[in-house]
């Protein structure tokens, strides 16, 4: 097995036996399993999946906003700015911050494609998309 920890600013968010863990690394997905070669990676924001032998229909899943992850051994230690279980996903909660920034990014001449907002907005879409699916 692999153990997981998720690690945000705050708080440490899971500590987990899984048999395998997805990634959303700045390369692609990767896939994890116990035995992998030890590694730091760059992670995007996106959906980090955790999965077991036993029950493959029973994902556990995080939106993760962004962050590292370092495999040392057969632990791997996400420290990440934000992670959220799909299954605590609000959408009412998330219109409202997409209505948030939107309404920022209008009050902005000129915002550039890489413009902290415009990358906040695309977090929270992505957000609203995952919350779809749960």
């Amino acid at each position: 097995m692999l153990t997981i920890e998720i690690i945000t600013p705050r708080e440490k968010i899971l500590t987990q036996e899984v048999d395998e863990v997805i990634l959303p690394t700045e390369s692609g997905e990767i896939s994890i399993f116990k035995g992998h070669i030890p590694m730091i990676t760059h992670i995007k924001s996106g959906a980090l999946t955790m999965l077991n032998k036993s029950d493959r229909a029973n994902q556990n899943r995080f939106v993760l906003k962004g962050g590292y992850a370092q495999l040392k051994g057969d632990k791997l230690s996400v420290l990440t700015d934000e992670a959220l279980a799909f299954e605590s996903l609000d959408i009412s909660a998330i219109d409202s911050q997409i209505a948030g920034v939107e309404s920022k990014l209008l009050e902005i001449d000129n915002p550039g494609a890489d413009h902290p907002l415009k990358k906040e907005l695309h977090y929270y879409n992505m957000q609203r998309s995952f919350a779809n699916r749960a």
